[in-house]
């Protein structure tokens, strides 16, 4: 059974981490505050690669696909990732919960 403080430490990390998804998930800021960053870069790139292309507004000559269709495609990618975030936050934030802990209990 967890005691009251670990109940408060782990309030508090798992609230930061929902906030930082929801007001800046897609920077994928919460899982800098997390510590979780194996997939950081993929998802800060799908993000920035469909910016650029929205805004430069070409097709790749390699890739035959309208523009709005490989747009959509990025955006869509990017945000059902942004959705699977809201679940996967629990689990992130074991580490940190744990690591705030060890910190209390050592003084």
């Amino acid at each position: 059974m967890m005691s009251l403080e670990e109940r408060k430490v782990t309030r508090e990390i798992r609230l930061i981490a929902y906030l930082l998804w929801f007001f800046l998930g897609w920077l994928m800021v919460h899982r800098m505050y997390l510590g979780t960053l194996n997939s950081l870069a993929f998802c800060i790139m799908m993000f920035f690669v469909g910016s650029v292309i929205f805004v430069v507004n070409v097709s790749p000559p390699f890739f035959p696909m309208p523009l709005e269709l490989l747009v959509g495609l990025f955006w869509l990618i990017y945000l059902g990732n942004w959705i699977v975030e809201l679940f996967r936050i629990p689990k992130m934030s074991r580490n940190k919960i744990q690591m705030s802990l060890n910190k209390i209990q050592q003084g």
